[in-house]
């Protein structure tokens, strides 16, 4: 598959998934509400007792979209119980170790700022709880030995919990040759609904696409 056949289904899968690429496109309103049934019935069935309060600021979210598309290819993000996760498509093959860790920490710094625009929850005492944001680093490879290299060396080494601040950042990968989009084992519960990996890779390859059988180690 060429480069620009592939980045085409691969937007298309991600804007099919709910992401977007310019704050614009969402807005405080829009948050009320999650598309995925999981995060839907969360919201329902917490609702007697507490309540999300969004914090969306458009220019805010905008300025991170811009600071993260500066060094990646696809910058995009959505909100998932008024959380923003952010998502950074970084293509891989000529990286090195260092190279991928220094991007990890931008990365990084970029979740953690995001903070300012996730929702708080109400529980209805003196005082709020704001809840977390997260990430998922898509790392992109057209070369296969590329791509293995990464899964065995260095996808663990790019995961990043904040437990205080309650952020996440997670390693993801595509293996262009072999068909296959790879998530970090061990997601948080809700990133599962964020982004569903079975349906990405079926978007970007077809229903062919090969599942390896290590692909859950």
């Amino acid at each position: 598959m060429d480069r620009k056949t592939f980045y085409q289904r691969l937007v298309a899968g991600l804007t099919h998934e709910g992401f977007h690429t310019q704050a614009g496109d969402s807005s405080q309103d829009g948050l009320a509400s999650d598309r995925d049934p999981t995060s839907s019935a969360i919201r329902h069935f917490t609702a007697p007792f507490a309540s999300l309060v969004p914090q969306f600021d458009r220019g805010v979210v905008q300025r991170h979209l811009d600071m993260v598309r500066a060094w990646s290819t696809v910058a995009c993000f959505k909100y998932s119980l008024a959380q923003p996760v952010m998502l950074a498509v970084v293509e891989a093959d000529r990286l090195s170790d260092t190279d991928i860790m220094a991007l990890k920490q931008r990365f990084d710094q970029a979740v953690l700022e995001m903070r300012a625009v996730t929702a708080k929850l109400d529980v209805g005492g003196p005082g709020r709880v704001q809840l977390g944001s997260f990430g998922i680093f898509l790392f992109v490879f057209f070369d296969p030995a590329a791509a293995a290299r990464f899964a065995e060396r260095m996808q663990k080494r790019c995961k990043v919990f904040h437990f205080f601040k309650k952020t996440y950042i997670l390693p993801w990968m595509v293996d262009v040759a072999n068909r296959t989009v790879r998530k970090h084992r061990g997601l948080p519960f809700l990133m599962s609904t964020v982004l569903n990996t079975d349906k990405l890779q079926t978007e970007i390859f077809g229903a062919s696409a090969i599942v390896p059988p290590n692909f859950w180690r």
